[in-house]
């Protein structure tokens, strides 16, 4: 034998025996990481592995009867639960995930999950519910992307929910079908395709932050989706798939417009659905100044000019700090459109006001972190053929603010301009000084004449409300915050035909893991104030530092004004100014 082939025989002996690792097990449909108050598996819900080495490179799916204890691709699936084992029941094994029913009969409670690759394990905890609702997403397994949801007709007909053209917004009044897993319990055998049986669970269903009326919750079959999607299905008669039918509430619309299930003190992921008044193309309303859209072709030019303010209040025994900074920012990229596009402008903004909520409704994201374990290696990428371009804007940005004051972007590399505009504090002891702000109520214009080697001089300009924005309320939110009781927020000034958004965040630190939760909300500035429900704070972890860290948590308020600006050869050109107030808190 050569050294060669000893050196292949020992690369095959260590591949397979190499250990599965398993970051975490979430309901397949959800994908709340451990850890999060939503999180948890319920009786009868498809469940998801994920991590490395769990099973074959290549994806298998199982067909009926699924398999248990046979397992599949040698792969096998049990959980240890209250004094006893149950056999998974296999849906897909993946190398980095696997799919599975938790059977019924699962006890409740604290279990281990174990994966089995061939004969090598590797386990993980799991939190065993009674019912714990996941929407499903239409790529099925990310969570956060627009709802696998149907609009149904009056004669019984569905039509995909989607921006057009692939479906069609819902309108008020209308009955929605959204489908997903985790609704409990049933006696039928999930090992085949699903019967009928239906757990007794009445579930609340909340489309933006208003209460649907929920029509019918419980097993059944999922509609067929476009092609392309789901990237890797599970069979659409599958016995843990649940659908739930719910009536659209009257006055809210939006193409992001978020729906939310709760069962008792559990919240499922947010996943959207669009709506509009009468079924034609859905537009977000605080974002209509900026929703037209744009056809790209062969090749894109993209500019941006944003401004940002964030104040950061605190207050202790009546003794108030704030302090705060103003910066601006200015990018410039050509890239390559392989195919023809048209594109929303808003989906090109200031990354804060590209993922702002419709007005009444809120979108929660979370993160896990696992600290203890050494990550997995970065896959070295091949270089991108054709890379985006940055381009030449020339030498700065000069921003004017309506006193005539003048700030300089400078450039920091080929494409990108950025500085310190302003700032302001109030010390406890000292006086305050707001003498160097620089985004006062008024006209602000930025221009980069004369102009560089690919943008061509332009002068751009956008108007900042007179009064700005007041968080009013401010100094009454308690430093410590009840997650199961929701936020008020109140505030004055600021463009009535605008609109505020209501930002939150805590972070929790443990041993061996992070969470990181935040939440993003919308309402019209005439509403004069918000209430952030219950069910959206609920998603939050609680807040815990990392000492002698202090905890971090925050709640914030904040406004925005955007305008096009026109430039030669520029395909999409946007002046944006984001003015924040926000306060340290914790989430209990």
């Amino acid at each position: 034998m050569t050294i060669r082939q000893c050196g292949a025989l020992l690369l095959f002996a260590f591949a397979a025996q190499a250990q599965p690792v398993i970051d975490d097990v979430v309901n397949a449909a959800g994908r709340i990481p451990s850890g999060f108050p939503g999180h948890g598996v319920a009786q009868g819900a498809l469940f998801a592995v994920t991590g490395r080495g769990l099973g074959p490179a290549t994806l298998q799916q199982a067909s009926y009867p699924l398999p248990t204890t046979s397992g599949l691709a040698g792969v096998t699936v049990t959980i240890a639960a209250g004094g006893s084992t149950v056999n998974a029941i296999l849906v897909y094994v993946l190398e980095r995930e696997i799919g599975a029913i938790l059977p019924s009969n699962t006890p409740v409670g604290t279990a281990t999950v174990t994966v089995s690759n061939n004969g090598v394990t590797a386990s993980a905890p799991l939190t065993v519910v009674p019912a714990a609702f996941g929407i499903f997403s239409l790529d099925y397994y990310s969570g956060t992307q627009h709802a696998a949801a149907f609009n149904e007709a009056g004669d019984g007909s569905v039509a995909l929910n989607y921006l057009e053209p692939l479906g069609r917004s819902a309108t008020p009044g209308q009955t929605v079908i959204i489908s997903g897993t985790g609704l409990g319990a049933i006696p039928s055998d999930e090992t085949q395709p699903g019967d009928g049986s239906s757990p007794s669970v009445t579930p609340k269903i909340f489309v933006g932050v208003k209460p649907a009326v929920v029509l019918s919750a419980g097993r059944g079959s999922l509609q067929a989706l476009p092609d392309g999607l789901p990237a890797f299905p599970v069979p659409r008669d599958l016995a843990a798939l649940d659908v739930i039918k719910f009536t659209v509430p009257e006055g809210i619309s939006g193409c992001k417009v978020s729906v939310a299930v709760q069962i008792g003190s559990f919240v499922s992921n947010l996943a959207w659905i669009a709506i509009s008044p009468d079924g034609s193309a859905c537009i977000d309303p605080n974002r209509a100044v900026f929703a037209d859209t744009v056809d790209l072709a062969g090749s894109a030019k993209i500019a941006s000019v944003n401004l940002l303010r964030t104040t950061l209040r605190t207050s202790t025994n009546g003794a108030v700090t704030e302090i705060g900074t103003e910066t601006g920012t200015a990018n410039f990229t050509q890239f390559t459109v392989p195919v023809p596009v048209t594109v929303r402008l808003a989906d090109y903004a200031y990354s804060a006001l590209a993922s702002s909520a419709p007005p009444g409704s809120c979108i929660v994201q979370t993160f896990r972190v696992v600290t203890a374990a050494m990550p997995p290696p970065i896959p070295v990428q091949p270089p991108d053929p054709d890379p985006p371009k940055p381009l030449d804007a020339g030498p700065a940005i000069n921003v004017r603010n309506a006193a005539g004051s003048v700030q300089v972007l400078r450039k920091i590399r080929e494409g990108a301009y950025g500085g310190g505009i302003g700032s302001s504090f109030a010390i406890p002891g000292v006086p305050p000084d707001n003498s160097k702000l620089f985004l006062t109520p008024g006209v602000v214009t930025a221009s980069n004449n004369p102009g560089g080697a690919d943008i061509p001089a332009f002068t751009a300009s956008l108007t900042l409300p007179r009064p700005p924005l007041v968080f009013e309320n401010i100094d009454a939110i308690p430093a410590s915050l009840d997650r199961t009781a929701g936020i008020t927020v109140r505030w004055s000034g600021g463009d009535p035909e605008s609109f505020v958004n209501i930002t939150g965040t805590s972070q929790n630190f443990g041993d061996k893991e992070v969470l990181l939760g935040s939440f993003f909300c919308s309402e019209r500035i005439s509403a004069g104030q918000f209430t952030v429900p219950p069910f959206i704070t609920m998603t939050q972890p609680v807040t815990v530092g990392l000492p002698p860290l202090p905890p971090i948590g925050t709640i914030a308020v904040w406004n925005y004004a955007v305008s096009r600006i026109d430039i030669s050869g520029v395909d999409i050109a946007l002046f944006s100014a984001v003015m924040e107030t926000q306060k340290t808190v914790t989430y209990r």
